[in-house]
This record gives structure tokens, C-alpha cells and sequence, in this order.
């Protein structure tokens, strides 16, 4: 009999317990499926924000490297007027020389006299320049 009470005292002390760790709430578990679906949103999330971040590094590495060598060309400007021609025809050597080695001239250069859309002249460009 004393064993009896004794178990039952135990139980009473961890229904007391669980209770009081929130355990004893009235809200129901969300089923398995439910579980699933939030983790695979979050991984979902999280390999998004991964790759942002991934791209945003290369981006920012690429700028680096590129305006190191675009300032090389800048600073010879007249010197790679005749690579730019070579890439781009229907730009004169005036056109060229009023830009002088700015790089948003030159992609509203590239833009006008080729009609292309203003982030396709920018592609164009920092492909171009990359090459170098």
C-alpha cells in the first residue's frame, strides 16, 4: 500500500512538473506533415539567403577586379580607344575620346548607338571589360 501511494506521489510530482514546463498545455502537437512543410520552408529560406549571399560576394570580388583593370585603361585611355572600336564599330574616336575612359559614358554610348536597353549596354560592357 505504501508503494502505491508512493508511485502515485511520483506521478503527481511529474504531472506537476511537466505542467509547469508549459507540457501540460491544451494545444495539440501539429501533425508530422505540418512539421515537414515549415522545415523544408525554412531550409527553402535559408539556401535562398545562401546564395544571395554568394552572389553579392562574387559580384563585389568581380567590381574589384574589374575596376583595378577598367582605372589601368582609364588612365591609357587614348591607348584603348582602338580595342574599343575593335569591339564596338559604329563608335567614333570623337565619341571615344569625349567619354574619356567613364564607364557610364560609355554605356549610354554603347545603349544609343546600338538602341540596346540600358542593362544590356551595362552586360555588354562589363563583359567587354572583363575580357581585358
Amino acid at each position: 500500500m505504501i508503494r502505491l501511494i508512493t508511485n502515485i506521489g511520483a506521478v503527481a510530482v511529474a504531472g506537476l512538473l511537466v505542467a509547469g514546463c508549459g507540457g501540460g498545455t491544451s494545444e495539440p502537437l501539429p501533425a508530422e506533415g505540418e512539421v515537414s512543410s515549415a522545415v523544408d520552408a525554412t531550409a527553402t529560406d535559408a539556401a535562398a539567403v545562401a546564395d544571395e549571399a554568394v552572389a553579392q560576394a562574387t559580384d563585389a570580388a568581380a567590381d574589384v577586379m574589374e575596376s583595378a583593370g577598367w582605372q589601368d585603361m582609364q588612365a591609357n585611355w587614348q591607348d584603348s580607344i582602338g580595342n574599343i572600336k575593335d569591339r564596338w564599330a559604329e563608335l567614333t574616336e570623337e565619341d571615344l575620346l569625349t567619354v574619356n575612359g567613364d564607364r557610364d559614358q560609355l554605356v549610354s554610348l554603347v545603349q544609343d548607338k546600338y538602341g540596346l536597353d540600358r542593362e544590356t549596354a551595362e552586360m555588354e560592357v562589363n563583359d567587354w571589360a572583363s575580357s581585358l
